[in-house]
């Protein structure tokens, strides 16, 4: 009895991370990142010189009204949304759908998680700009808590592959990837949001 209740809060507290969508503001751009965006592209081949430049802030968090689970049993399933701002790009909106398993949190004798991460895969993200553009991309990685980090509460840093776009409403084949810098604040509360950093390069291919 013991261990199922304590399962059951864990499970909705993590619901709480995923479920609460809350008004999201675009978040302000600064120049420092051409700097680290040039050492990243210096780790990647294979990109023309028409290559654009994804540099981009962006704010998500969860859906008021999340896309049906596509999750197996026993796993998580999460729908941020939310919206930003890239350099030389525009704004955009995002929705990013991914399984998550909690199994490897650490909880303390309280019953709250003290530490440990939770793995995240299946993810499926689309960014789509004002002029209708859209891109998508697809990952996996792992979300790890920091809970005495006075900024924020958790962070990922994982790389995201771009798989397709439509351009001017034609579908093409892409190619790229996003680099993601993220922070998650107010974690296991209805306030819970993440800020994103995000670089990375994109072809597209006629």
């Amino acid at each position: 009895m013991k261990t199922l209740k304590l399962y059951l809060f864990l499970l909705f507290c993590l619901v709480l991370i995923f479920s609460c969508e809350k008004t999201l503001e675009e978040p302000q751009l600064n120049d420092s990142s051409e700097e680290l965006l040039s050492k990243e592209k210096s780790n990647f081949s294979g990109f023309s010189s028409g290559a654009i430049v994804f540099d981009a802030r962006a704010r998500t968090s969860g859906a008021e009204n999340p896309a049906p689970s596509k999750c197996p049993a026993g796993l998580l399933d999460a729908d941020q949304r939310g919206k930003g701002k890239a350099n030389r790009l525009g704004g955009f909106t995002t929705k990013i759908t991914f399984c998550s398993d909690p199994s490897q949190l650490i909880i303390g004798p309280n019953g709250f998680p003290i530490g440990g991460s939770v793995p995240y895969f299946g993810t499926e993200g689309i960014i789509t700009f004002r002029n209708g553009d859209e891109y998508y991309f697809s990952g996996s990685g792992r979300v790890v808590l920091d809970l005495d980090n006075p900024r924020y509460d958790a962070f990922f840093n994982d790389l995201f592959r771009i798989n397709g776009a439509k351009i001017n409403g034609v579908y093409k084949q892409a190619s790229g990837y996003i680099q993601t810098r993220s922070q998650v604040m107010n974690i296991f509360t209805p306030g819970e949001y993440t800020n994103h950093q995000w670089f990375g390069l994109i072809n597209i291919h006629n």
